[in-house]
């Protein structure tokens, strides 16, 4: 007796032969160590470490004191007897008709900054003006600005000699300048004074 099978019970038998193979499969996956759909991607740890850390590399160390508030910037002052500069021919120191030209220094100001390792940065900008005398002067005068910062009983710190170029107006034989002098570098801890003057002895030579 022949057994007549129809096409609707062989797709129904092929089906249920996949959806079978297909749990077996599962289960083999799961004994064997192979990939399950509810478990971790197996790059998550890596990459939540990477996200977090930014690269799981270690930048270099940061100074924490940079990011302290600043509390103190030493005073500034021009030294005693160094605000003005004459300047006179050879020969005639101090008398009026030798008085090549005469500079002044009017303004001055410092802003600190920390730095980190213990030490500040200080900025500080002077201006002032410069006059010809009676005395013939040729092209540009140089003035010998100082900024020095001191600590504890006067003790200096640090010292800078700035040369400034000014340019006289023919006009009238005087100018402006200015000059800021950056990137000061001193201990936090010691440093009491900033003094800014012209060196007199060095616009002797």
């Amino acid at each position: 007796m022949r057994l007549r099978i129809s096409g609707r019970f062989l797709a129904a038998l092929t089906g249920a032969l996949c959806v079978a193979a297909l749990a077996g499969c599962g289960s083999i996956s799961k004994l064997t160590g192979g990939s399950d759909s509810s478990a971790s991607p197996s790059g998550g740890d890596s990459f939540t470490k990477t996200f977090v850390s930014g690269g799981g590399t270690t930048g270099p160390d940061v100074d924490p004191s940079v990011f302290a508030a600043q509390s103190y910037c030493p005073p500034i002052e021009v030294r005693a007897d160094t605000y003005i500069l004459a300047v006179y021919e050879r020969g005639k120191q101090d008398q009026p008709e030798g008085l090549k030209y005469q500079g002044t220094i009017r303004k001055y100001a410092r802003e600190c900054d920390r730095v980190g390792n213990g030490e500040m940065a200080i900025k500080v900008g002077v201006s002032g003006r410069v006059v010809a005398g009676p005395a013939p002067t040729k092209g540009p005068v140089v003035l010998p600005v100082r900024i020095a910062v001191t600590g504890a009983d006067n003790k200096v710190l640090a010292s800078q000699l700035i040369p400034v170029e000014v340019g006289l107006a023919e006009s009238d034989g005087s100018a402006g300048w200015s000059r800021v002098i950056d990137d000061i570098r001193v201990p936090i801890e010691g440093a009491t004074k900033v003094y800014v003057g012209f060196d007199t002895k060095e616009a002797k030579r």
